[in-house]
C-alpha cells in the first residue's frame, strides 16, 4: 500500500537474518516465566523470619463496630493452618489479648550472650508461696516457744550411760514426775490453803496429765516423798523432818492425804529448792550403788515414805473399839483370878509361913470356918461409913436448897428455924434426884456437925428436932466443895 513505511529489523553483526516467522517472542516469554518460577522456588527454600499475629478481643460495647466491618467466611475460618505456638498473657484490664507466635522448625535457637547467671535470689522466686509462708510461721513459733530444759533434749541410753554421773532415762522421768507433783501441789495449796490435807485421789489425774508418761499410783507418791526426805546421815529426827515438808497420813476408807509438817516454812512452796534436793538425793543414791544394776530394780529399792494413821482414825474405828473392850475384859478376868488365888493362899497360911509339904484335904466344916475367918480379916467399910459417905456426896445440893428456902420468905431475919419433918418435905420436892427422909436427915445432921456448924444447928425440944439457920453465915458453894473433899479424903 502506498504510504506505508516498513522497518526492517537490524541483524547483528556476523549473523544473517533468519527467514523464519517471528516465534521468538513466545519462546522468550516462556523462558522468562521459567526464570520467575525458579526465583520463587529459591525464595521459598530460604528460611523466613519470625512472624507473630495479635488478636484483640473487645468487650460488648464494641460489638457494633466489629459487626460493621467485613466478616470472613466460615470456610476460611475452618481451613487448617500451620501449627503455631501460642502464648497466653494474663490480662491486666477487661480486654483479653491473645498473642500467637509462629516459628519455623528449621531455625536454630539463638543464645543471647548477655543473659545473666542464675543466683539465689532468682531461685527463691520460683518457690511456691505456701513454702514461704510455712517457713515464716515456723520461724515465729520458734521465737515464741518457751525455753526448755537442756536435760530433756539430751537423750541418754537407758542401759549404758556415758559416765557414772549421767542418769538413765528412767531416773530422768522420775525427776520430771517430781516436778509435775510439786506443780500440782502448788495449785492445790493456792486454792485450798496449806493447812488443809489434800486427798491423793484428787492428785492422781492432774499429776498424770502434767507428767504425760503413765498413770501415777500410790507407790510413785511414796517414792518421791521418801527420796526427798532421805538423808545420808541422820543425826536427829528433826533433820529428817526438815528435809521434806510433806508426810502421808491415813484417814481410813482408802483416803490417804498429803500434809505439811507443823515446822515447815510458811508461804508458797519453794519448788526450785525442793527439785534440787530431790535430784541431789537421787544422784547420791544412784552413785552409791554397789554394782551396776538395772534401773527398774534400782527404782524398786528406793526409800518410800511411811503412811501414818490419823489420830482421829483410832477413835472412830469401831474395830479398834471392840478390840480395846476385849482386852480390858481379859485383863479384868486375869486380875480376878489372881485375887482369888491370893485369898486362898492367905486363908491356908494366916501367919504367912509356907510349907513345902502338900496340905491334906479339908472337910466341909473346916472350909466354912476358914472362909468366915478370911472375911473377918478383910478390912472394909461398914454400913455407917457407907451412909456417911453418901450423905457427904449430897451435902452440896442440900446446902444450896436450904439457902434458897431462906431467901424465898422475902425477909432477911438473923435466924430462921424449920422443923425436920417440914424441911424433909421441902427437900423431896426440890431435889433433882429422889432422896429418902433418913438420907436427908443424915445429910442435914452432917452439915450441922462437920461441914458448916456456924451456919446450921439442930435443936431438940422433946422428941421434935428443929433446924436453926443463920443466913448471914451461909458458906459459898466452893467452900462447901472443899470441905466435903477433905472429909472424903
Amino acid at each position: 500500500m502506498p504510504g506505508v513505511i516498513s522497518r526492517k529489523t537490524r541483524t547483528p553483526r556476523g549473523k544473517l537474518a533468519s527467514t523464519n516467522p517471528p516465534a521468538s517472542n513466545v519462546s522468550n516469554f516462556s523462558s522468562k516465566v521459567s526464570k520467575v518460577q525458579s526465583v520463587g522456588k529459591e525464595s521459598a527454600g530460604k528460611p523466613t523470619g519470625r512472624t507473630s499475629s495479635i488478636e484483640i478481643i473487645l468487650t460488648s460495647r464494641k460489638r457494633r463496630v466489629e459487626d460493621d466491618g467485613p466478616s470472613t467466611p466460615k470456610k476460611l475460618r475452618r481451613e487448617p493452618q500451620q501449627p503455631q505456638r501460642t502464648e497466653l498473657v494474663t490480662p491486666v484490664s477487661r480486654k483479653k489479648k491473645t498473642v500467637t507466635f509462629a516459628e519455623p522448625e528449621n531455625v536454630p535457637p539463638t543464645l543471647s550472650c548477655a543473659a545473666p547467671a542464675s543466683s539465689s535470689s532468682r531461685k527463691r522466686q520460683f518457690q511456691s508461696d505456701e513454702t514461704i509462708q510455712a517457713e515464716v510461721l515456723l520461724e515465729r513459733l520458734n521465737l515464741q516457744s518457751p525455753v526448755r530444759n537442756k536435760r530433756a533434749k539430751t537423750t541418754v541410753d537407758r542401759r549404758s550411760p556415758q559416765n557414772d554421773f549421767d542418769l538413765p532415762q528412767d531416773l530422768l522421768d522420775l525427776l520430771d514426775l517430781h516436778v509435775a507433783f510439786l506443780k500440782t501441789l502448788t495449785m492445790q495449796y493456792a486454792h485450798n490453803g496449806t493447812n488443809s490435807p489434800i486427798d491423793l485421789r484428787t492428785l492422781y489425774p492432774s499429776v498424770t496429765r502434767a507428767w504425760g508418761k503413765r498413770q501415777v499410783t500410790l507407790d510413785d507418791i511414796q517414792r518421791m516423798v521418801g527420796v526427798l526426805s532421805w538423808m545420808p546421815v541422820k543425826n536427829s529426827d528433826t533433820t529428817s523432818q526438815l528435809s521434806s515438808p510433806f508426810f502421808l497420813s491415813d484417814y481410813g476408807r482408802n483416803k490417804i492425804c498429803v500434809e505439811l509438817h507443823s515446822n515447815a516454812e510458811p508461804g508458797p512452796l519453794r519448788e526450785h529448792k525442793l527439785n534440787m534436793d530431790f535430784e541431789s538425793n537421787l544422784r547420791t543414791l544412784w552413785l552409791s550403788r554397789r554394782e551396776p544394776t538395772n534401773t527398774t530394780l534400782f527404782i524398786a529399792t528406793l526409800p518410800k515414805a511411811a503412811i501414818k494413821p490419823c489420830p482421829s482414825l483410832a477413835k472412830s474405828n469401831p474395830l479398834q473399839k471392840h478390840q480395846r473392850t476385849f482386852d480390858e475384859l481379859k485383863s479384868s478376868i486375869a486380875l480376878k483370878k489372881q485375887e482369888k488365888e491370893s485369898a486362898k493362899a492367905a486363908a491356908l497360911n494366916p501367919d504367912g509361913s509356907s510349907s513345902s509339904s502338900p496340905l491334906a484335904k479339908l472337910s466341909l466344916v473346916e472350909r466354912i470356918r476358914l472362909k468366915e475367918q478370911a472375911q473377918a480379916n478383910q478390912q472394909g467399910p461398914d454400913a455407917a461409913e457407907l451412909q456417911r459417905r453418901a450423905a457427904l456426896q449430897r451435902a452440896e445440893d442440900v446446902a444450896a436448897m436450904i439457902g434458897m428456902l431462906c431467901k424465898a420468905s422475902g425477909q432477911a431475919p438473923a435466924r430462921m428455924s424449920f422443923t425436920m419433918t417440914a424441911l424433909m418435905v421441902r427437900l423431896k420436892d426440890s431435889s433433882r434426884t429422889p432422896i429418902s427422909g433418913e438420907d436427908g436427915a443424915a445429910c442435914v445432921r452432917l452439915l450441922a456437925a462437920e461441914v458448916a456448924p456456924q451456919w446450921l444447928r439442930i435443936v431438940k425440944l422433946g422428941e421434935r428436932e428443929n433446924v436453926v439457920v443463920q443466913p448471914a453465915l451461909q458458906p459459898s458453894k466452893g467452900v462447901v466443895q472443899e470441905r466435903v473433899k477433905a472429909l472424903l479424903g
